[in-house]
């Protein structure tokens, strides 16, 4: 069984939100992933490992979030099987995927073999 790595940062962050609250201030994380900017134009589209999300799209799930009172959002379903994946992988890895994924030349539309 994998040890689960309690992440200290985490928890600031929770006791940050929460004392904000009491103040009236709302604090929301949005993890939005690939979004279709003008980045890739410079980085090229093999900078992302999967689908781009709309600004439209990032902010109608930022809204839905506030909305509902959360303080922590994924974006898009891709975007939140990936942000899970932690969960059940190791960070080594996870790490070693990333890594292949993000090599130059990398692409799934032309693969090198």
């Amino acid at each position: 069984m994998q040890k689960r790595n309690l992440d200290p940062e985490k928890f600031r962050n929770v006791t940050v939100v929460a004392k904000k609250a009491l103040r009236g201030v709302r604090i929301l994380a949005l993890c939005p992933g690939a979004t279709v900017t003008s980045f890739f134009e410079a980085a090229g589209e093999e900078a992302t490992m999967g689908p781009k999300r709309t600004s439209e799209q990032v902010v109608a799930t930022g809204l839905r979030a506030l909305e509902q009172g959360r303080s922590v959002v994924v974006d898009g379903f891709i975007n939140k099987m990936l942000s899970n994946v932690s969960r059940v992988l190791s960070h080594s890895t996870l790490a070693r995927i990333t890594g292949r994924g993000l090599r130059p030349g990398h692409s799934r539309k032309n693969p090198k073999i």
